[in-house]
Formats: structure tokens, C-alpha cells, sequence
């Protein structure tokens, strides 16, 4: 009848396995049919090899495994396999590839613990069957690379895949081979905290990474749980955001302070020359407060989106532009007089002022407005419509802009008194003010 019973501590041990038996076409892998043609694909070892060396490749943006340096901040060309790490990998063979290894050994089934370095981390599983994880508050849930950019956040490891975490500081991710309850997902305890994941899709490309919201002890300003853009191994579809207005576009999560609900959050769109369709879409997470009301600002068609939850929004973007949205979040009587507001507080048309003052010398000003981000030229012609100074020839964002003349040309000769013409070209406006140097 079990009157008397003991339990011992289970040991597990590294197993051997034979030769096939790791191969990326097994049931729980994330690549049963192995790694496309000239793709992009993060991807980690679910075992132990007895030889880590990765072997140097000749072939010219061939097959070749890249590696993330949080110390330098860059790609790094692998050379040898790291348990626990991913690394990206592309080749350019006919044929799909396949992964096998025939010298490898099961690691043993306990608690596999990967050392997290401040900033991005690419990591993976050591296992052979998917697994979940715990890790601190501060550190990101995983996000994985698939259909061509970041995925939402993971809550488990799939074997043969990779992964990116962020953490601020140094930390440590434990993998679990024996499930527990609710181990990886967020914890949002509190009943105001919620998180918005905002993402947007292109005909070949996704970015599902970027959150925005609000949780106990987030600051308005930058802090451990705001996460920089990670740096992508190719140019591909992004979203972006500044800190709360900062007019940086670099962040891909920014969580702000529970103390207030109603806020603005400025995002920008970056795509491939290709990517011109974009769709976008959210899914809110957490405790959402009843009063919560949510509107896109589409800046470059000057109108507000009230029902993005429900269906979304399609943009048609300038292949060459960033694209810039507002996402205003907060109480109904908010969000409707704050989205007005917005909308006018931006210029309805392109302008170029008359210049002031004028006759002036030797330094005179010109402001010029833009209803969206624009690449703008603004040049300094004479009366015979030579080209004498360029003081604008960049991508400028929405809004209201000035610019100076000190009088001199691109060498830095001052010019002689007379007539001079200021003319600005920006999305196909053109505008031309008379301007009187006067010495």
C-alpha cells in the first residue's frame, strides 16, 4: 500500500546519439525542409557536437554564418558553435539545406542557463524539443526572424531556431526541458498595464517586434524597459519609434509610466525600394482600462483612423521615405481633440516664405513648410540661374522649417550686392522668392 515511499533527485546525463538522429527534418523542428535558397534565417544546435568548428567559406555572399557582437555592436563572421547561440545563415545552392549532425550528444535534461550581455543577444536551444524559459522582468521576450523580419514575442524555444532577446543590463535566460505554468509569459500584475503590439506587413516582408504601452515603475523617459532598434543583418521593413517625442526614431519598444493613461507615441515606417504596400494592425495585451481609446495618425494622408483594432489600415508608401504615423492613446474626449489637434498643427501644403530680412547683409532667413517627410532642395541661384549655394539637400520630416543665407557661395567667397533667387524643389513643388543683397 505504499506506507512507506522516498524520492530521490533526478539525474539525467548526456546521451550519444546515432548518426542522422539530429537533423533539422525532425517533427519539432522550426526547418523540417531544411533552409531556403539566397534567405536570411537565424538558426542554433540542438545538441552538443563534438566539433564546434565552423568551417571559413570561400564563396563570395555565399554560405557563410554570421554572428552578433553585443561588445562591438556588429556582425561578426562565426568560426565555431556556441550552445545556447544562433547565428544567421544564407547560401546560394540550388537546393534547400539541410542540416544534420552525426557526432553530436543530447545535453542533459536539466535547467540550460544562457548568459544574456547588456544590449541584444542572439540566442537559441540546445534541445531537441521545443522548450519554454524564465528570465528577469527587465529582459524582452525572445522574437525569432521569419517571412522576412521580427515576429511578436515567443513564449518558447523551437529547436533549430534562432532567437533575439534584449537586455539592458547583464542578465541570464534559464531554459526549461520540464514545463512549468505560465514560466515565459509576461507577467502584467497590475490592473492599468497593457501593452499595444503594433505591426505591419509588406508583400514580402513582416515586422511584428514593435510594442508600445505602459507598466508600473517605466519612466516617461528612457529606461530599462525601452528597447533599441536591433540592427538587422539586411535591409528590410521597419518600424521605429522616438522616446516620447525625442524625434530620434530608434527605439522598437517604448513603455511609459502607469501614472498616466492619455499619450501620444510618434512611429516611423521604413521599407525596401520594393516594399511599397504596407499594412498595418495591432493586438492589445495586459489589463486594458475600460476608457481606453486607441487612433492612428496617418501623417502623409492627414487623417485619423479610430477603428485600426478592428481592421487595420493599408498604406502606399514612398519607396525612397520613411513614413511617419502618431498612434494617440488614451481617454475617448482625448484622443478625438488630440488627433485634431495634430492634424492642425501640421502644414496643409509645401511653402517657401519671402526671404527676411530683405534687402538684408549679409545673413537673411527663409522658412519653408512640408505636410510630410520630403527630400527638399533648397538652392541660391543669380540672375543668370547659376547655382551659387545649396543650404538644403536632405530628407526632412513634416512640419515647419527655417534656413539661413550668410551671403557667400559653396566656396565661401562672398557675394557681390544684387539680385539673388531662392527657389525649393520637394515633391514635385517648386517655389521661387527675389531676394536684395544689399552691402
Amino acid at each position: 500500500n505504499m506506507q512507506f515511499s522516498t524520492s530521490t533527485d533526478y539525474i539525467s546525463t548526456q546521451i550519444q546519439l546515432n548518426a542522422g538522429e539530429l537533423s533539422m527534418d525532425n517533427e519539432y523542428s522550426n526547418y523540417p525542409n531544411g533552409i531556403d535558397r539566397d534567405m536570411w534565417k537565424l538558426i542554433s544546435w540542438p545538441g552538443d557536437p563534438s566539433n564546434v568548428n565552423l568551417a571559413v567559406s570561400q564563396l563570395e555572399n555565399g554560405h557563410v554564418f554570421f554572428t552578433w557582437s553585443p561588445v562591438k555592436n556588429k556582425y561578426l563572421i562565426a568560426d565555431e558553435i556556441i550552445l545556447g547561440r544562433s547565428y544567421w545563415f544564407r547560401h546560394r545552392y540550388d537546393e534547400s539545406v539541410l542540416f544534420q549532425e552525426d557526432t553530436s550528444s543530447s545535453i542533459a535534461l536539466e535547467n540550460f542557463f544562457i548568459d544574456l550581455d547588456d544590449g541584444w543577444n542572439l540566442i537559441g536551444s540546445p534541445f531537441s524539443f521545443p522548450v519554454q524559459f524564465k528570465k528577469d522582468s527587465i529582459v524582452t521576450d525572445p522574437i525569432t526572424y521569419v517571412d522576412g523580419g521580427w515576429s511578436e514575442s515567443q513564449n518558447e524555444l523551437i529547436p533549430w531556431n534562432g532567437y533575439a532577446v534584449y537586455s539592458p543590463n547583464p542578465s541570464q535566460l534559464t531554459l526549461l526541458p520540464f514545463l512549468e505554468s505560465d514560466s515565459s509569459a509576461r507577467k502584467i500584475a497590475s490592473k492599468d498595464e497593457w501593452y499595444l503590439n503594433v505591426r505591419a506587413k509588406s508583400q514580402g516582408h513582416i515586422h511584428n517586434a514593435m510594442e508600445i504601452g505602459r507598466r508600473a515603475y517605466a519612466k516617461e523617459s528612457f529606461d530599462m524597459f525601452d528597447t533599441p532598434v536591433f540592427t538587422d543583418i539586411e535591409s528590410s521593413l521597419r518600424l521605429s519609434a522616438d522616446l516620447n517625442g525625442t524625434r530620434e526614431s530608434k527605439y522598437m519598444r517604448d513603455v511609459r509610466n502607469i501614472d498616466e493613461l492619455n499619450g501620444v507615441w510618434n512611429l516611423k515606417i521604413d521599407a525596401g525600394i520594393d516594399e511599397k504596400e504596407i499594412f498595418l494592425s495591432g493586438v492589445l495585451k495586459g489589463k486594458i482600462p475600460e476608457e481606453l481609446s486607441i487612433a492612428i495618425i496617418d501623417i502623409p494622408e492627414r487623417k485619423s483612423i479610430f477603428d485600426f483594432l478592428e481592421y487595420g489600415v493599408q498604406i502606399i508608401k514612398n519607396p525612397k521615405i520613411s513614413y511617419d504615423i502618431k498612434i494617440v492613446i488614451g481617454e475617448l474626449d482625448y484622443v478625438q481633440k488630440m488627433s485634431d489637434e495634430i492634424l492642425e498643427n501640421i502644414p496643409s501644403i509645401f511653402s517657401l516664405s519671402q526671404n527676411y530680412p530683405n534687402p538684408f547683409n549679409p545673413i537673411t532667413k527663409l522658412d519653408y513648410n512640408l505636410p510630410l517627410r520630403s527630400k527638399v532642395n533648397i538652392s541660391i541661384y543669380n540672375v543668370l540661374g547659376q547655382e551659387i549655394k545649396t543650404l538644403v539637400n536632405e530628407v526632412k520630416e513634416y512640419g515647419y522649417h527655417s534656413t539661413t543665407w550668410n551671403g557667400q557661395d559653396n566656396l565661401g567667397r562672398d557675394m557681390s550686392s544684387g539680385v539673388y533667387f531662392a527657389r525649393i524643389i520637394s515633391q514635385g513643388f517648386t517655389k521661387t522668392r527675389k531676394m536684395l543683397l544689399v552691402k
